[in-house]
């Protein structure tokens, strides 16, 4: 019998809120995120009135934040964020699910905007795939550029077929929950969208 390939958003359907924020935050200090967030006020209302897109968004938030780290420095940082939010971070029932569906031999993948330095230690811990939004680096430091597509939307359904001959699986089972997931949700065999 076939496998099943399971598919877990992240942000807000194994998370309680936005990993960006938190990682951000997290590196930063709250006083740095706030007038961060201030300075680039102009551009989230931009996004929202839809004159710039989530890429082009997320791209000037990251820039603001992490323009010129350290590739190691980011990673490192993503490992310290896990260590220090797992515990609260993590909504329990859903990860239960996760590693269920692990435990029983399907192929469980983890999909989403964000990005590796901070969700990789979550699904390292998880045992399980990590596709997502990449950052660009020159000789190890952060560019400020996201290299290629937001993983958004479309992109993550366009990215798991680069990855998976969906021929070679049972059902097609997806855990979301926003707009950006609505490509894989239209996919998908079965689809649950967490709150």
């Amino acid at each position: 019998m076939k496998p099943n390939l399971v598919v877990f958003d992240f942000d807000g359907t194994l998370t309680h809120g936005d990993s960006l924020l938190a990682f951000i935050r997290f590196v930063r200090g709250d006083l740095p995120f706030y007038l961060g967030f201030l300075q680039l006020s102009p551009f989230v209302l931009c996004y929202y009135l839809r004159l710039i897109s989530n890429r082009d968004l997320k791209q000037r938030v990251l820039r603001h934040f992490f323009k010129g780290l350290k590739q190691e420095r980011l990673e490192e940082m993503g490992i310290a964020f896990f260590q220090s939010v797992r515990g609260f971070f993590v909504k329990e029932k859903v990860e239960e699910k996760l590693l269920t569906y692990q435990t029983r031999g399907d192929v469980v993948v983890v999909v989403s905007a964000s990005c590796a330095e901070w969700v990789k230690p979550f699904t390292d811990y998880w045992q399980v795939r990590f596709i997502g939004t990449q950052l660009q680096y020159r000789s190890g430091a952060f560019t400020g550029n996201i290299r290629g597509k937001n993983c958004y939307g479309a992109e993550k359904r366009k990215r798991l077929g680069q990855s998976y001959d969906f021929e070679k699986f049972d059902k097609k089972i997806v855990f979301g929950d926003s707009r950006g997931d609505r490509a894989l949700a239209a996919w998908a065999d079965e689809f649950t969208r967490v709150g």
